[in-house]
């Protein structure tokens, strides 16, 4: 597999080719330079990256808004609650609200399994928030989850093996459960952005629609 860039949305209902398309694209972006990268800060920088694809292929996007959620259920009922939504956005006609949720993975030999079943756990979480979002003219609502590996100096020479394997096995699980997936390891940042004895060679974006949202 390409460790340095792809995109499979093949499987999933979510049309976002270009908007990932565009998020690679930033990423890859020279303004960054040598040494700095949007991904290896946090959730809410993550989410600009994406919204700023939003953006480059014709939506339009509000982050960071307060709204109603669902609370518990009383009485039979279920209770709302004002809560913050972490994006809404409007593309191709469509409406859509999501929540996010970043995930720090340190990839190491034989570690793949265990790394992609903690992953889909994280999706999972961001469905559940999502999930929670009270909808008002039919948006679809979507779950992301952002994953930025991190690779210890003592795996200098497997980075490469490394992504490749965790990115098999997380594209094909992809493909199987309709997310979206979309990735990011320039050849130029494998090695040069590095904190507390580890590499951050780049990001993976996954996306999944709520059922029967």
């Amino acid at each position: 597999m390409k460790t340095t860039a792809g995109i499979s949305t093949t499987e999933s209902n979510l049309p976002f080719k270009k908007i990932l398309s565009k998020w690679v694209k930033i990423h890859n972006h020279s303004l960054y330079g040598g040494k700095d990268a949007p991904w290896w800060y946090n959730e809410r920088a993550s989410l600009s990256q994406f919204a700023g694809g939003i953006w480059l292929s014709g939506g339009y996007v509000i982050e960071e808004y307060a709204d109603n959620k669902w609370g518990n259920k009383m009485r039979g009922r279920w209770s709302k609650k004002t809560g913050r939504v972490d994006i809404y956005f409007r593309y191709r006609l469509k409406d859509y609200i999501a929540e996010a949720k970043q995930y720090w993975p340190i990839l190491k030999r034989n570690s793949s399994r265990s790394v992609i079943k903690e992953t889909k756990a994280r999706l999972a979480n961001a469905l559940e928030d999502a999930r929670a979002i009270v909808r008002y003219k039919g948006e679809r609502r979507v779950g992301i989850l952002f994953v930025c590996p991190r690779i210890s100096y003592q795996n200098t020479d497997r980075i490469n093996d490394l992504l490749n394997e965790y990115l098999k096995g997380l594209h094909s699980w992809a493909k199987r459960n309709r997310t979206a997936i979309a990735w990011c390891f320039p050849v130029t940042k494998r090695k040069s952005l590095k904190h507390s004895s580890r590499y951050y060679p780049g990001q993976i974006i996954l996306l999944r629609q709520v059922r029967n949202s």
